[in-house]
Order: C-alpha cells, then structure tokens, then sequence
C-alpha cells in the first residue's frame, strides 16, 4: 500500500508536467492613441466657422440709402453705353422731335378706344356664335330624343294599317249573321282600336282624310275622280290614312282626289238640206 510521501510526490510531478505543457498567456496589446477623423474635423471646423460668422458680419462696411441700389444701375450710370447722339445723327433728333407729336395723349385716347369698340365687337360676336350654338345643339337633342324611333314608328304604322285592312275586308254587319262572325268582328275592332291608342300615347297620331281639302304636304294623290257630290280639290276616297310622330309627318295618306266632270260638247244637228 503506497504511503502518503508517495501519492504527495506523484501529485507534485504531475503538477510540474503539466505547468511546463501550458503555453503562457500573451497579454493584449494597448490600443493606439485615437487620431481625429475627416467627420470629426469638419464638426470641429463647422463650430468654428459658426462662432467666427458674427465677427466677419461685423467687419462688412454697410451700404447707405443712397448706395443701396442695383449693381447693374450703378455701373450704367458710371459707364453709360456709347450711343448715336441726336447731334451726329439728324434722323434720331427728327424722329425725337416727331415722338411727342404721334404719342399724344388724344391720340392714345384714340387709339384705345378703338381697341375697346374692337374688342367689345368681337365678344359680341362671340356671344351671339354660342347663343346659336346652344340653340342648334338643343334642337338636334329634341329632335333626336323625338323622331330616333321614326322608322319604327312608321314600320308599327303600317301594321295598324294592316289591321284596319283586315277589318274593311270582313262583311258589314247584318242581322241575321253568325255569332262567330260577330264576335270575330268585335274582337279585331277591340284589338284595332287599343294598338291605335298605344300608338297616340307614344306620339303616333292618325288622321282620317276622307272629306278635307287635299293637302299635299300631309296627302299623296293616287288618282283623281269626276265627280259633282265634291267639290274639286276634295279627298273622296281614302287607301291609308295620314299617320303623325310628334306632329312631324310619318307617313302620308293615300287618297283619291274629286275633280269637276268635264261638260259634253253639243250635239250638232244635221242640216236639213232639202229645206
């Protein structure tokens, strides 16, 4: 069993081996003295140039009221531009002597007023060219607005035309006919009669001609026909009627015109010859 002399000496060898492995500790060097940089130079040379603004200030001479005007007045007044004198040069004194005559007062009165009547013409002009406009262009709304339906207008017109045709071709009434026939009647004029007023209702008018004067902006004459129970010139005879969009004509009536018969000549009587 080893003593304790023995386990003191082992640890005190072990202890020297290891100091003599162990690499010393290099100590860190000191850090180099701080020298100014480029930003704290130019703080420091801004405070300076700051505290030192007030001095400078002061040593500026100040300019009295006098001397107080532009640099580009002064140095003309002191070195005044090399120009023609009206002594060396006659048309600048004759044109200086004719100046104030042209610019007198009178004649500029003159002349601005002429300006103002000018100028008060032509805004007249002008407002009068916009008045026309506005109402040029308001008519063409109304009208669009009124008659952009007018070919469908006149389409819808011939069908209720056509209904019209379809009853005229149905026999008149009679006593004794079928009740089918009645009612079939009854029925069309009922269907004629609601189309025509949804038509008017939409600014689709018609008008019967039969019995009025031919007019020839509203009638278009098929044909003219002798008669004594008209006058001439009157419509007796009626194909289609003169249909109306918004008081525009839309489709106009086709009608037979009455004309006054022609008379016969005499009959010439033979000549008794033997007499």
């Amino acid at each position: 069993m080893p003593s304790w002399g023995n386990v003191k000496q082992a640890l005190l060898f072990l202890k020297k081996k290891q100091q003599k492995n162990l690499t010393p500790i290099e100590p860190m060097p000191a850090k180099p003295p701080r020298t100014p940089t480029n930003k704290s130079f130019l703080l420091l040379f801004f405070k300076k140039a700051v505290l030192a603004f007030p001095y400078f200030i002061s040593k500026i001479p100040r300019l009295s009221h006098a001397d107080s005007r532009p640099i580009s007045i002064a140095m003309t007044e002191e070195n005044p531009p090399q120009t023609a004198s009206s002594e060396t040069d006659p048309s600048v004194a004759a044109s200086d002597a004719a100046a104030p005559e042209t610019e007198s007062p009178e004649a500029r009165i003159a002349a601005l007023e002429a300006e103002v009547a000018d100028y008060r013409d032509k805004w007249v002009r002008t407002q009068a060219d916009m008045e026309n406009l506005r109402t040029r262009t308001r008519r063409d709304v109304d009208d669009a607005r009124q008659y952009a339906v007018q070919k469908f207008a006149a389409d819808v017109a011939e069908t209720a035309e056509n209904l019209r045709r379809g009853l005229d071709t149905l026999p008149p009434p009679a006593p004794d006919e079928s009740p089918l026939l009645t009612k079939m009647r009854d029925g069309f004029a009922g269907v004629e009669r609601s189309f025509v007023a949804m038509l008017e209702r939409n600014g689709v008018k018609a008008e019967e001609p039969v019995g009025s004067a031919f007019d020839a902006n509203r009638h278009q004459a098929m044909s003219e026909q002798e008669t004594t129970d008209a006058p001439p010139g009157t419509i007796i005879q009626a194909w289609s009627r003169t249909w109306m969009l918004n008081g525009r004509l839309l489709k106009p009536a086709m009608v037979v015109v009455a004309k006054a018969p022609i008379s016969q000549p005499p009959v010439s009587q033979p000549l008794d010859i033997e007499a």
